[in-house]
């Protein structure tokens, strides 16, 4: 379960949405669906305000912007608000825009959102989001690549492109641990961007999702 946490981050944009009507919704309830281009990642994530009793008050959908390069290495720039109950079905990285789509109540046309990356040097007030209906994304690609992980065996390192960066390498890497509880079994799964000089160090890494589910025991 996932509670609200601090990260060093920028606001890049916030969608300004209407009114959803009351309706059977379309999200499945993970997260983690990624994209990445020349410099950045992007990748959604749901956020929970939790009670002290343990209750889901409130979720939150975002779009998360992880960029890396020689200026500052690895660092989160800023965050976007989704619509809450948007099935990402589509994701694209360029060097210009993040374009996620997908449904967002059952019978109704999809919804497409762009969100405008700036150069780095601009992120404090850079970014511009555009939300609109659009029932050209009704028919879906291939999976889109997610940071959480459900199986126990962990998928190869992604190399990550940062052309103003001659000096060093980066990587995306996916962890998945699993835990003997007393009620069962706790699944952990880890995703950070890490930083890799000539000689094959890591000299540098950053843990960008992380997401803890217990399986309970018969």
């Amino acid at each position: 379960m996932k509670h609200s946490g601090q990260f060093a981050s920028v606001l890049i944009a916030v969608l300004s949405l209407s009114a959803i009507s009351v309706g059977k919704t379309t999200h499945d309830g993970y997260d983690g669906r990624f994209c990445a281009s020349n410099g950045y990642l992007a990748f959604d994530y749901l956020e929970n305000d939790v009670s002290r009793a343990g209750h889901v008050m409130k979720t939150t959908h975002l779009l998360k912007i992880v960029r890396f390069g020689p200026k500052h290495n690895i660092y989160f720039s800023g965050v976007v608000n989704l619509p809450a109950n948007l099935a990402i079905k589509w994701m694209n990285c360029n060097t210009e825009r993040v374009e996620v789509a997908g449904p967002v109540e059952e019978y109704k046309p999809a919804t497409k959102c762009v969100i405008r990356i700036g150069v780095p040097a601009n992120d404090g007030g850079s970014g511009t989001a555009e939300c609109r209906d659009d029932s050209g994304y009704e028919k879906w690609p291939a999976d889109i690549p997610s940071l959480q992980i459900i199986a126990e065996d962990a998928p190869p390192p992604i190399i990550l492109e940062s052309s103003e960066d001659s000096e060093h390498k980066y990587q995306l890497v996916r962890h998945l641990i699993a835990r003997d509880r007393a009620n069962g079994r706790e699944w952990n799964s880890k995703a950070e961007v890490i930083q890799i000089d000539r000689d094959g160090t890591i000299i540098k890494r950053l843990v960008i999702y992380e997401d803890v589910r217990l399986e309970v025991g018969d």
